[in-house]
């Protein structure tokens, strides 16, 4: 069993997660998720979770080189609102944890992608998927609350124009 070192916004040594077990079980309970162990227990689901989430490339900049992970962030912006940098904001928190629901049923976003299967029969059963599939499962939970918190790889450059 992993041990959890909560990040608080203060950089504290040895961090190793923003979210607790007690708000990863809250968060389940809340959307009627069943927390299963059969992926590890919920700490080491936190910490795989963290292996995802903490090599994303984040908005702003890391407030100390330094520090353990990388939230709390310096010129940090969540819908046009500065996120101070002695706070862990609750959607870094719900986005560790929403990572950490996908691993523990199976869809671990870190996970080697197999090469995609045009044609498989197996008796009178045959699989053929499009040509445009995607390799891999698409985990719109974690996109989607990724989205504010990332740099939009949508074009080669990416900026930030704040007007004061």
């Amino acid at each position: 069993m992993a041990t959890i070192i909560v990040e608080d916004g203060s950089i504290v040594s040895g961090a190793n997660s923003y979210a607790t077990e007690a708000e990863f079980n809250s968060y389940c309970s809340d959307r009627d998720i069943t927390v299963t162990t059969s992926n590890g227990d919920v700490s080491e689901l936190l910490i795989k979770a963290m292996d995802y989430f903490d090599q994303q490339p984040f908005k702003g900049i890391k407030y100390l080189e330094t520090q353990p992970l990388q939230f709390p962030r310096a010129d940090f912006y969540i819908d046009g609102y500065l996120i101070d940098t002695d706070s862990i904001p609750k959607l870094v928190k719900d986005a560790q944890i929403t990572i950490g629901v996908s691993i523990m049923q199976g869809n671990n976003p870190l996970a080697s992608i197999d090469r995609a299967t045009k044609r498989e029969k197996v008796d009178v059963l045959e699989i053929e998927y499009a040509d445009n599939a995607a390799p891999d499962t698409i985990l719109r939970s974690i996109s989607n609350i990724m989205r504010k918190l990332v740099v939009s790889s949508s074009s080669g450059n990416s900026f930030s124009l704040l007007r004061a």
